[in-house]
């Protein structure tokens, strides 16, 4: 699990540890009380539509900022990231995915800033691996990290993708498991057809149709 992914990750294997190997936790969060309510009350910025297309604008621009600065909105060199900007296709892909899930978005990434993350680390049975890259936002957070239990170790790792793709794979490989995963409980259907857009004009008007299945 990757930042809030990491998160997630962690609560899993809280939860369900007889169902993880072993955890990958690729920039884990550690924030103090203060950080937590700063996030909580700045961070979490609403997305609210308008006629006018402006906020279509300013949620580009926000997803841009979050990748140059962390917090996001608290542009300034102090908090610039040490990497350049990523492709305009992949913050597209951002920007999309916070269209998607539109405001909701917010409850999900609260629910990340008020995890208790240090304390969580001394209830998790399983191996775990904190491994971050230098250039990655939390890589500060490694040295946040209460005393680590037998199980848990740290890696830091510099910018390269490959090489950090390695470790993570040499972790995985010592730590296999002992069972093949359960089979679903529930038939997993065939893709459809993609979705298709059709423009309907009717004696009400005319409407744009997502067609899907």
């Amino acid at each position: 699990g990757t930042h809030t992914g990491a998160v997630i990750a962690m609560s899993a294997a809280l939860r369900h540890p007889e169902r993880v190997a072993a955890l990958v936790l690729d920039g884990y969060p550690v924030f103090g009380a203060q950080e937590q309510e700063e996030l909580l009350a700045s961070y979490l910025a609403p997305i609210r539509p308008d006629w006018e297309g402006a906020w279509l604008a300013w949620l580009w621009g926000r997803v841009k900022d979050q990748f140059t600065f962390f917090p996001w909105n608290r542009r300034g060199d102090g908090a610039r990231l040490p990497r350049p900007l990523p492709s305009p296709d992949l913050m597209q892909s951002v920007v999309t995915d916070f269209l998607a899930a539109g405001d909701g978005y917010r409850a999900a990434y609260a629910s990340a800033f008020r995890f208790e993350a240090a304390r969580s680390i001394e209830a998790a049975t399983v191996p775990i691996l904190f491994a971050t890259r230098s250039d990655d936002l939390l890589f500060g957070h490694l040295d946040r990290l209460p005393a680590l239990p037998p199980n848990a170790r740290v890696q830091r790792l510099g910018p390269d993708r490959d090489a950090w793709a390695e470790a993570i794979a040499a972790f995985a490989g010592e730590h296999r498991g002992d069972s093949a995963a359960p089979e679903p409980a529930f038939a997993v259907p065939e893709p459809g057809p993609a979705p298709a857009r059709r423009v309907v004009h009717g004696p009400a008007g005319t409407v744009g149709v997502r067609i899907t299945g």
